[in-house]
């Protein structure tokens, strides 16, 4: 009986000992929730939020003009947020800013009856939104025909309207397309400049006409010099020495290596082409168009969609073991073609509200 009893008392201790760790866990769990939350909110209570007083000019004019924010509280790096009739919080880079004003230019505004202005400074919250009427200036120049119908100067410095020259006179809402000029030797297709177009960094895109004379810019670059190759290097994947082996062990005589391989590169190849479609304008290797909308969401999460670092891997892999010299330059420039896309969207940033690809290594 005795045993039964210290087997009993030894039980309840175990239990009792479960129940208190259980609870334990419980509530650090909860604490710590609960200092992160606290954290989180005084990080944010931080940075102080703005207050507009005012917009200049007021009315607005319909078109593309200036505008400057009077209030307080603005910091390095603020943003100016648009909305009227059909779009919300269309984001701005400012042109130069204070403490208490903000200008930021070439903001379009259609012809709406009113537009609401927000500020916010990175990491803080929006400000009050400021209402203000605008004024449609459309019946005004520009190039109007006078028969009741307005039309506006187009002009486009180093490109062309597509199927006509350098300018044209378009009604407000007109969709024009644009084609930059063959770029000068040595130099490549950058982006655009000027009015807001439908793809910035393609060389042949789109505009919607505003309802004001506006000229667009088409610029170029010199790419960087290709550097000589490395032989030898404690992180290089492939050097010289293996291309040899390799190039044997892809050819189709080797046919398990041989079939699981291409697999792999015809699979890159076809998401290649969803990247930059053949039949697009101007689609070259020197110069690739890309798909709008681009085919890599750039998620950093759900991995949805084509995976650029993964085909560009290995396309370059290809430019290195393929038989046909031929081949390995066009999978050379298509493995390139893919990295600097991904490359030039991480340079825009989150600021512009565009998707930016996954650019760590262990995501390829």
């Amino acid at each position: 009986m005795g045993g039964r009893f210290r087997k009993g008392i030894e039980e309840m201790d175990t239990k009792r000992f479960a129940s208190v760790a259980r609870n334990l866990r419980f509530t650090v769990k909860v604490t710590v929730a609960f200092w992160l939350l606290l954290l989180a909110r005084l990080l944010l209570a931080s940075v102080p939020m703005p207050t507009i007083t005012s917009v200049t000019p007021n009315p607005v004019p319909s078109g593309t003009l200036n505008v400057t924010i009077t209030g307080s509280g603005f910091q390095s790096g603020v943003a100016l947020y648009q909305t009227y009739t059909g779009q919300s919080r269309i984001q701005y880079s400012v042109s130069s800013w204070t403490a208490t004003s903000v200008t930021v230019n070439g903001v379009y505004q259609p012809a709406t009856s009113t537009v609401t202005f927000e500020v916010k400074n990175p990491g803080g919250s929006y400000s009050n939104a400021l209402t203000v009427p605008v004024k449609d200036t459309s019946g005004g120049g520009g190039g109007g025909s006078g028969g009741g119908s307005s039309t506006y100067t187009l002009t486009v410095v180093n490109g062309k309207i597509a199927g006509g020259g350098t300018s044209g006179s378009y009604a407000a809402g007109a969709t024009v397309n644009i084609v930059a000029n063959t770029p000068p030797a040595g130099k490549a297709f950058q982006s655009w400049t000027g009015a807001q177009v439908a793809n910035v960094l393609a060389s042949s895109t789109s505009l919607t006409m505003p309802s004001a004379a506006t000229t667009v810019t088409a610029h170029f670059y010199t790419p960087a010099p290709i550097p000589a190759p490395v032989t030898t290097h404690p992180r290089l994947w492939i050097t010289q020495q293996d291309i040899p082996r390799l190039q044997q062990w892809a050819a189709a005589p080797n046919n398990v290596a041989y079939r699981g391989l291409h697999m792999a590169l015809n699979a890159a190849l076809a998401n290649y082409n969803k990247a930059f479609p053949t039949t697009a304008a101007g689609q070259s290797l020197k110069n690739p168009v890309p798909a709008n909308p681009y085919p890599d969401f750039g998620d950093v999460q759900g991995y949805t969609g084509m995976l650029s670092e993964e085909n560009a891997v290995v396309l370059a892999l290809f430019s290195q073991i393929d038989a046909s010299p031929a081949n390995r330059m066009v999978y050379a420039e298509k493995a390139r073609n893919l990295l600097m896309y991904a490359m030039n969207q991480a340079a825009l940033g989150h600021a512009n509200n565009v998707a930016v690809p996954r650019s760590s290594v262990c995501d390829v």
